[in-house]
Parts: structure tokens; sequence; C-alpha cells
């Protein structure tokens, strides 16, 4: 792989509605927070609204690596979500983006009660994480092999005890992100060619995530109490 390559991630279905749920608490001059930054793709674009200071907080030593290399403006951190070697009170948005459902079972409320410590007093969480719903949960082959989703009442209860209070809730995608789920497993897993995309899937994810209501993934603002 060339020194400079980032592998481009199209702002499109669940990721635009996770960009715009988060943008629209402006940005700018803020201390941002981002609970599994994977690779640093989300980091790269958060740059370009000129954030005060981004800190990509991931498990994986490989993953770190590249993204430092790559988002040098950046800060990556070699860490888990539930001990996160920041100050109390630092920042102004945690972002948790489809993070929750792999802490380990029933360990979700520590790495909420982390992000609430980390944050300023009224700081925002912003979280997505699969909805459980009964059609989405039986297209998703990783929920048969314990992927978790979550059932909005339970969401809210988590976020209470961690200190929370929700200020914004949505539920969007449909069947057809499902769908357009189930290509990417095929092609990553099976096909090994995790790169390769569906457009007519891509738009029909695209289109349902522009809806208001679904059934597919929970988007969250949350702010500390």
């Amino acid at each position: 792989m060339k020194q400079n390559y980032f592998p481009k991630v199209a702002i499109k279905g669940r990721v635009r509605v996770c960009l715009e749920t988060l943008t629209s608490l402006g940005i700018k001059g803020k201390y941002i927070v981002d609970i599994g930054s994977s690779i640093g793709w989300l980091e790269k674009e958060l740059l370009k609204s000129n954030p005060k200071k981004l800190v990509g907080v991931e498990p994986d030593a490989g993953a770190v690596t590249y993204a430092q290399k790559r988002v040098s403006k950046a800060h990556f951190v070699k860490t888990s979500a539930d001990k996160i070697p920041l100050s109390d009170a630092v920042a102004d948005i945690v972002i948790m983006f489809d993070v929750l459902e792999h802490v380990p079972k029933d360990e979700e409320h520590n790495a909420l009660e982390e992000a609430n410590r980390i944050l300023k007093q009224h700081g925002k969480l912003v979280l997505s994480t699969p909805n459980n719903h009964i059609l989405t949960n039986l297209l998703d082959p990783a929920w048969y092999f314990g992927h978790r989703h979550y059932q909005r009442s339970f969401l809210k209860s988590l976020l209470r005890k961690a200190s929370f209070k929700v200020e914004k809730f949505e539920i969007r995608g449909g069947l057809w992100s499902s769908v357009n789920l189930i290509w990417h497993y095929l092609m990553k897993w099976i096909l090994k060619k995790p790169l390769v995309v569906n457009k007519f899937l891509e738009r029909k994810d695209d289109q349902e995530f522009s809806k208001k209501t679904g059934i597919h993934t929970l988007f969250l603002i949350a702010s500390k109490i």
C-alpha cells in the first residue's frame, strides 16, 4: 500500500447521517474525541471544519499507526473505550459511531461513563448503533454471531444511568440498507474485495437514510448532565 494512500469513504447513507448529526452541533473550534476512530476517515473529514483539537481513540494498533501517518493533524491513541487517557471534562463533543455494539457485552455502561467523564459540563455525545428490529436483525449476518442491536428504550436507559440526557433521537435506514450491508459482507469476507461498491444498492441505501423515519440505525445526540 502506498505511503500516502487513503481509502475513499463515500459520504452516503449511514455515514452521511452520522456526519450531518455531528456537524449540526457546529464543530469549528471544538475539542472533539472520536471513540472508535479506526483508520481516521472521520478525522480526515472533520479537519475541513477546523476543530480546536481532534483525538481519535482506537484499540487496534495497526489502525492507529495508519491513521496517524495519514491524518497527521489529528492525534490518535491506542486504547479501549473504557480507559481513555484524557483528563476529566476536556472535550466539547464525544463521538461513538457504531462502537457501542462492539464493546464487551454488558459493559456498555463503562464506555458511556468514560465518555461522560471526559466531556465538559453540558458537552455532547453523538452516537449511532444498530436498531433492534426483527427484519434488520434477520438480515444482518453478523447478528447471528452476537453483533448486538439495541432497542430505543434500553439505549435511553443506559444513557440515563451514565448521566446523559437525550436531546435528539432518530431511527433511519430500511431494508435496502440491510441488503447493501449483506453485499458489503459478501465482497469483504467471501470474495475478498472490500472496496467494490454496488452503485444501485448504494443509491437505494442513501435514499432510505434520507428519510426521517426508518428501522435500521439509531442516531442520537445526548448532553452531559
